[in-house]
């Protein structure tokens, strides 16, 4: 794990939680209040702050399962910032360009050289925190159904874990010719 995230900037691990779980997980979305982080077009397609939004899904975020893996890469104590949910079906589909992701969810909005800029997403402040902060992180992405490299979520540049802040002419010019 540890080779593939210094050399790549990321791993799979799969089956790291059981049906069981998973299941646990997916029920407890349905008992969230829609609020300000539920986005909704014919069903929830996406929710911001699950860590306060869901009791479940911030004890599953601060779990010794769930923080052994981080702090195994990270070779610290982990906490988690920010947890939420992407459900991308054909009806609540949405394309992302190629991005780094950038910003931190924090408690209040505390001018600080280097953090910046700021915006507010569902209620909560984000901020760009220095590269050096973000060198210190890890995402942890957790996918409640089945996918694999012809149907996952997400695409990662290899490497660009190394390059700090990128801008769109960098991205893309690591990226090479768009997808199909």
């Amino acid at each position: 794990m540890q080779t593939a995230i210094d050399e790549c900037g990321f791993c799979v691990l799969p089956n790291v939680f059981g049906k069981e779980e998973v299941q646990f997980l997916i029920e407890s979305l349905f008992g969230i209040d829609h609020e300000d982080g539920v986005r909704t077009r014919g069903g929830v397609y996406a929710i911001r702050n699950l860590l306060h939004l869901s009791p479940i899904i911030h004890a599953f975020a601060y779990s010794a399962k769930v923080r052994s893996l981080a702090e195994e890469i990270l070779h610290d104590r982990a906490t988690p910032v920010r947890a939420t949910l992407f459900d991308k079906t054909a009806g609540a589909n949405w394309l992302v360009p190629w991005h780094q992701d950038l910003t931190v969810c924090v408690q209040s909005r505390l001018d600080v050289p280097g953090y910046g800029p700021w915006t507010r997403k569902a209620g909560v402040w984000h901020v760009q925190p220095p590269v050096s902060v973000l060198e210190r992180m890890l995402s942890i992405r957790v996918h409640l159904d089945d996918c694999g490299e012809s149907n996952g979520a997400l695409r990662v540049l290899p490497g660009t874990h190394r390059l700090g802040r990128l801008n769109a002419a960098q991205i893309a010019d690591r990226n090479g010719p768009p997808l199909p």
